[in-house]
């Protein structure tokens, strides 16, 4: 099963979150909405919606959106830099088709974790101020960060003391139960 075989760039306009990236929509022929669920289950931090057929993962910075028929690729650094990225995309979902008999298809929908989720469970946050102990200015700034995977957990010293044990059990779930890689507490 060969996907990508005759791809075409149908758009490419400056990245929303980023004016020097771009963000880029590919067209091809074939349908993945088959393959979705398998995706789902061999990509760790992937976003699902079985409903609305779409798969939305992270590689880096770039954020990737498969729908039946189309890809979307935002923050690349050119049109070359997504011309790669759905190259080994294509890579990706070549080698997934032809594992699917030992892969269990995951249709859970996971969700993307928000910068308020975590926000809430920080100790700067409930002790009304902020240390900077992270090198960032706020905590809402650094849970931000941690949620586009720009920076780890670990880094809010404050949260690995004892007096935030509870704090921390409970957003090392919120990350874990969202696909993140967490420290073992």
């Amino acid at each position: 099963m060969s996907f990508f075989r005759h791809a075409r760039v149908t758009k490419v306009l400056p990245c929303l979150a980023d004016p020097a990236k771009v963000r880029a929509l590919f067209e091809f022929e074939g349908d993945l909405s088959e393959l979705l669920p398998y995706l789902n289950a061999v990509l760790p931090r992937a976003i699902y919606n079985h409903l609305e057929r779409l798969l939305t993962f992270s590689q880096g910075e770039v954020m990737i959106t498969l729908y039946p028929r189309q890809v979307a690729v935002a923050r690349a650094d050119d049109i070359e830099h997504a011309w790669r990225l759905v190259e080994e995309l294509r890579r990706l979902l070549t080698r997934t088709a032809a594992r699917r008999d030992s892969i269990q298809p995951s249709f859970e929908q996971r969700h993307r974790l928000r910068a308020l989720d975590v926000l809430r469970l920080l100790p700067g946050v409930r002790e009304g101020r902020y240390c900077r102990q992270c090198g960032r200015p706020t905590c809402l700034v650094f849970a931000t960060e941690l949620v586009a995977e720009r920076l780890n957990v670990t880094a809010c010293q404050p949260l690995f003391s004892e007096p935030c044990r509870e704090q921390r059990e409970m957003l090392l779930e919120l990350l874990r139960a969202a696909g993140y890689c967490v420290p073992v507490d």
